[in-house]
């Protein structure tokens, strides 16, 4: 092999290379962007299961809380239940506690929200994809932009 194929040689390893840097930076985002939407829909669950609770033990199955910090209050969450993870400056709830949630439920509804009826959803997107949907049947959905996002609600 002649100097100009050990310089083209030369060339190819290095593009080949760089082709390899871009391809796991790539593939590293999208996986950072899984992990967001796992845990975002993890910590929806988890107030589901919160709520489903509270519905139980405080008002018979019959009045939900009137805020997502009443859910911390009684003891059914920990107070970083109701932070997401990528949410710099969540707003605070009337007890204090930092949430990253809007909660759409109205205060004074009583039980028999029907299943696909949204109960809480992430206050913003997070994975520049779309957000997180809990539902009256306490099921997350992950919505993107181009279906419809609901509507109103409390932060």
């Amino acid at each position: 092999m002649g100097a100009l194929g050990t310089r083209l040689w030369g060339v190819g390893v290095r593009v080949a290379a760089l082709v390899l840097v871009l391809v796991v930076c790539l593939l590293a985002f999208r996986w950072r962007e899984e992990v967001r939407r796992i845990r975002g829909r993890d910590q929806l669950s988890r107030i589901g299961l919160a709520m489903g609770a509270y519905l139980c033990q405080h008002g018979g199955n019959t009045f939900y809380p009137p805020d997502l910090g009443v859910l911390v209050d009684v003891g059914l969450l920990a107070a970083g239940d109701l932070v997401h993870s990528c949410d710099a400056d969540p707003p605070r709830l009337p007890n204090g506690l930092r949430c990253s949630y809007q909660y759409l439920v109205r205060p004074g509804t009583m039980g028999g929200i029907p299943s696909n009826e949204p109960l809480v959803q992430e206050r913003r997107v997070f994975t520049g994809e779309g957000l997180h949907v809990l539902f009256g049947d306490s099921h997350v959905e992950f919505w993107t932009h181009t279906q419809q996002e609901p509507e109103g609600g409390k932060k």
